[in-house]
């Protein structure tokens, strides 16, 4: 695809206030593991997350997941796909109404091409996605930065995959050390993604609007 200009970039992206916008709908995973998790000894087994069910991705090794959208902060509802260095699945899903759910794609690690690329991510946030996450690659970096969309990988490979298998769609996965189900709740950003089985929220006086408040402009 042609280079990305900063210009076009600036066409593509919503207006500033927009994107603030987006980063008020929901709190930051920390300030979310504060509330629902306790400290870091809760993950571990020796004592229950103080929310039953709540689990945390760290943006860590062995796993870690890059941010590639144009939108860094992200969450919603969980679908899910299984692929095999094809994503048809990843297409048909985001083809459909998203309501502003999150896809989550299990690659299972391959490095060997991308599952999602821009003209995919497009039909995403068409239809009303609020994100991808994907254990595996992307493509079309610059262009996925231009979009409304949260998009997290692994990293990036130029060559698509191939159109021959149909992936499982709304099937558990399993990767970094926590499951996805379809139908619970996951918030990601620069920090990790933190899933549940229902929305989590915070006490409103730790709402994240408060703490934008004072750096609005």
């Amino acid at each position: 695809m042609p280079a990305v200009l900063p210009s076009a970039c600036a066409a593509i992206r919503s207006t500033r206030s927009a994107a603030r916008h987006a980063l008020r709908a929901f709190a930051s995973v920390a300030d979310l593991c504060d509330v629902h998790v306790g400290d870091a000894s809760r993950l571990r087994g020796s004592t229950a997350p103080l929310t039953p069910g709540v689990q945390v991705l760290p943006n860590a090794p062995p796993l870690v997941l890059v941010d590639y959208g144009g939108v860094s902060a992200f969450a919603g509802e969980i679908e899910t796909v299984t692929c095999d260095d094809s994503n048809p699945s990843v297409r048909a899903v985001l083809s459909t109404r998203g309501d502003g759910r999150v896809l989550v794609v299990d690659g299972r690690g391959s490095t060997r091409c991308a599952l999602l690329g821009d003209q995919i991510a497009e039909l995403a946030v068409a239809n009303g996605w609020a994100g991808v996450v994907v254990n595996g690659l992307c493509r079309d970096a610059a262009a996925l930065g231009c979009l409304q969309l949260g998009v997290k990988a692994l990293g990036t490979h130029p060559a698509k995959s191939h159109k021959r298998a149909f992936g499982a769609i709304g099937e558990p996965v399993a990767f970094g050390g926590v499951v996805f189900r379809r139908g619970h709740w996951l918030a990601a950003d620069r920090d990790g993604v933190i899933i549940a089985p229902s929305r989590l929220e915070l006490p409103p006086h730790q709402s994240l609007v408060e703490a934008l408040g004072s750096t609005a402009a």
